[in-house]
C-alpha cells in the first residue's frame, strides 16, 4: 500500500507544511517553507509513505474499539467483548511501533523509509490485532488467540531486528547522539 493518496489528502488539509510563525527550530528561528514542525523536513526523495500510512491504520483501530465496546454495552454484541483489544492491540501498540520506526530512523539522521522487514512487521501486528479482536467469532478461539499472540510477538521482534542495530550504532551523519 503505498498512502500517497491519504498523505495528499493531509497536505491538502494541513498545508504542505509551509512556513509558521509560532514553530520554531531548536535554533529559535521560524521553520522555513518545505520544513515541518522544529526545522523536520517532511518529505525526503524517495520518501515511501508507510512510516506515516501506518498511523492512519492505528488511528483507525480506535472508531473500530469504541464502536465495539456501544455494541456490547447497547446490543450484547459477543465481538463487543474485544474492544479493549482493539484499542490496546490495535490503536495502541500499532501508534507505539509507527513513532519508534519514524522516530529512529530520523533520529538517527536515516532517511524515513519503511523497509520492507518494517513493513513485514506492521503488517504482522496488524494482523494480530485482527485476529484477536474477531477471535469470539472464529470457531475455534483458542487456535484465534495463538494465531494473533504469535502474530503480535513476532511484529516486536522483527521490529527489535530491524531497529536495534540502528539504535546502537552512530548516526549516518556521523554527529554524535
Amino acid at each position: 500500500m503505498d498512502g500517497g493518496v491519504v498523505c495528499g489528502v493531509e497536505d491538502r488539509l494541513f498545508g504542505a507544511y509551509g512556513t509558521n510563525e509560532w514553530v520554531k527550530t531548536p535554533h529559535g528561528r521560524a521553520a522555513d517553507a518545505g520544513e515541518g514542525p522544529a526545522g523536520c523536513h517532511p518529505r525526503q526523495a524517495g520518501e515511501n509513505h508507510h512510516c506515516r500510512f501506518i498511523l492512519h491504520v492505528a488511528y483507525g483501530w480506535i472508531p473500530v474499539g469504541l464502536i465495539l465496546k456501544a455494541g456490547w454495552l447497547l446490543a450484547g454484541l459477543n465481538v463487543g467483548q474485544s474492544w479493549v483489544h482493539a484499542l490496546t492491540a490495535g490503536a495502541f501498540a500499532t501508534m507505539i511501533m509507527a513513532v519508534m520506526s519514524r522516530a529512529a530512523l530520523g533520529h538517527t539522521r536515516r532517511e524515513i523509509v519503511a523497509a520492507k522487514a518494517t513493513v513485514a512487521a506492521y503488517l504482522l501486528l496488524t494482523l494480530g490485532a485482527l485476529v484477536r479482536v474477531l477471535a469470539p467469532l472464529l470457531p475455534d478461539m483458542m487456535i484465534a488467540y495463538r494465531i494473533a499472540g504469535t502474530a503480535w510477538e513476532a511484529a516486536f521482534i522483527l521490529f527489535l531486528i530491524i531497529y536495534a542495530p540502528i539504535l546502537v550504532s552512530r548516526r549516518a551523519d556521523g554527529r554524535p547522539g
